[in-house]
């Protein structure tokens, strides 16, 4: 079905803006070693050059030329030192050179965020480009990220090009929480443009229900369809799948039917793939292996793997410690699941134990015309997946790794039907659905 996927490059050059648009770059006039700052030192070079009588790139040329009288002379070596004096700061376009090689990479910075031009390679940076300054720009050697979006920041010092595709997300903090929603067939079409303008920042997207590869028909139906759109409103996007694994060879059937589903989406989720445990409540040691042998399978093909439960199933039946590796996104419901109830959670979870709470199933969005969940993110998720190379955010791609089958788990396997395991714990309120799931 990821077939029909194809016209995600469309989406990816929106995202990344993977063709570059062929325009002048901007250098500091005098400022030969590239270091934004111009200084003696550019001015010893600059009258070395002017000595030496080399014949300079155009590209160099137009830095070193100060005067602007077509040649390198001692004056331009003079003008250096009066600029490292007195702060004179003048940029030049420069029409990009012809580099030898050329290097990509991925970065996220969140808003207000900066980052050294140093830190683009070992070479001093004599240039640079931004395909949206109003994303992102270079001031004063330094990348400087100004509002949410994607472009593609490029620095050269004429012989070697270092580019990162940067995305610049929404800054987060406890205080301050991004809103996220997760979406399935249940809630029909989405307008995500809608969504986005609301206030929300991400949407989680049900990819599937258990080994979806076995049984097609438990592939969400809208999962393409979802994925695709909130890309285009230029959403994070995550997925999760709902698990009816009941031991641990069933969870290693649906990581393999997991990154086989999205193999095509390399590059373009920047929130987690989540394993849903809820619908099997197994005893803590087996559970804790389902939910790892899950996670562990897809960090082992590339992406970014964490789980989702219910605040009472993380705190009696899961092994939090056993778990730590994987980020943990809790369900915990007031007593008339409408508000945020910070009791539901902390009386189970201290705050430094998930990144992400689901408050209400009862959330009301614009674009949407059922009720949806609602969740609180304290985490930069697309700063965590992008920087780490995860999801495909590396130039090389996903691994290209053959992933094996785990086989059952010696804690045993499930009989069929059974949804309780003899060490199982269940209070109360332990149990908590996503929307139409249930």
């Amino acid at each position: 079905m990821l077939k029909r996927l194809v016209g995600f490059c469309v989406v990816l050059v929106l995202t990344f803006g993977l063709c570059l648009p062929a325009f002048a770059e901007k250098a500091l006039v005098g400022d030969i070693d590239g270091d934004w700052v111009v200084s003696s030192s550019d001015a010893r070079k600059i009258l070395e050059y002017a000595r030496s009588g080399e014949e300079l790139p155009a590209y160099i040329k137009a830095v070193a030329d100060i005067d602007g009288d077509g040649k390198i002379t001692e004056n331009d070596a003079r003008l250096a030192l009066k600029y490292a004096i007195d702060g004179t700061e003048r940029l030049v376009e420069v029409e990009p050179p012809d580099d030898e090689t050329s290097e990509v990479e991925y970065m996220c910075l969140t808003v207000g965020e900066t980052c050294d031009l140093k830190s683009f390679g070992d070479f001093s940076v004599s240039a640079w480009r931004s395909t949206d300054t109003s994303v992102a720009a270079v001031e004063n050697g330094k990348i400087v990220a100004k509002a949410l979006g994607s472009c593609e920041i490029s620095a050269s010092n004429g012989k070697k090009t270092h580019t990162v595709r940067l995305r610049v997300s929404p800054a987060v903090s406890d205080e301050a929480p991004l809103l996220v929603i997760d979406v399935s067939s249940h809630q029909g079409k989405v307008d995500f443009n809608a969504v986005r303008d609301s206030g929300i920042t991400a949407v989680l997207i049900r990819l599937g229900i258990g080994n979806f590869a076995k049984y097609p028909s438990q592939k969400d139906s809208r999962f393409d369809e979802n994925v695709k759109a909130a890309c285009e409103a230029g959403l994070d996007v995550g997925v999760y799948v709902y698990s009816y694994a009941e031991n641990t060879e069933e969870a290693a059937a649906e990581a393999n039917a997991t990154i086989d589903a999205l193999k095509d989406l390399g590059g373009m989720l920047t929130y987690p793939v989540y394993f849903d445990y809820e619908e099997f409540v197994l005893g803590k040691a087996l559970g804790t292996e389902v939910v790892r042998t899950y996670c562990e399978m897809l960090r082992s093909a590339g992406w970014y793997s964490a789980c989702y439960a219910s605040a009472s199933v993380f705190f009696y039946n899961l092994d939090k410690a056993a778990l730590r590796d994987y980020d943990f996104w809790v369900a915990a419901y007031g007593p008339d699941d409408g508000g945020i109830y910070d009791g539901a959670i902390s009386r189970f979870l201290g705050k430094d134990e998930y990144a992400m709470w689901q408050y209400t199933s009862k959330g009301s969005v614009p674009g949407i015309t059922t009720g949806v969940d609602l969740n609180f993110c304290y985490k930069s998720f697309p700063k965590t997946i992008i920087n780490g190379g995860y999801n495909g955010f590396r130039p090389e791609g996903l691994p290209q790794t053959v992933v094996p089958v785990v086989a059952p788990s010696a804690s045993g396997s499930a009989q069929a039907g059974a949804k309780v395991y003899s060490d199982a714990v269940i209070p109360d309120e332990l149990k908590y659905s996503q929307s139409g799931e249930e």
